[in-house]
């Protein structure tokens, strides 16, 4: 449960990262482009597409966890 809530609280903060534009998310230095991925997101796709990265990224972190929460806890409740 506990790597279900920070996987939760990663997304949101990508997406709320995204949102209001914190520069290591939204526009990341070009020169670190081999240590940092969002820089090369940014360097190969432009600074548009890092900003549909992020909202897809952060999305997805929810949704896995979610889907994991409902796997371990809630699905054995469920009978079919």
């Amino acid at each position: 449960m506990t790597i279900d809530i920070i996987m939760i609280l990663i997304g949101l903060l990508i997406i709320f990262g995204q949102f209001l534009k914190w520069k290591f998310l939204s526009d990341p230095s070009p020169q670190f482009y081999l240590l940092y991925t969002h820089s090369a997101i940014k360097r190969f796709f432009g600074r548009k597409f890092l900003k549909y990265f992020n909202y897809i990224l952060g999305s997805l972190f929810i949704i896995f966890a979610l889907v994991d929460i409902f796997m371990k806890y809630l699905r054995p409740m469920v009978r079919v």
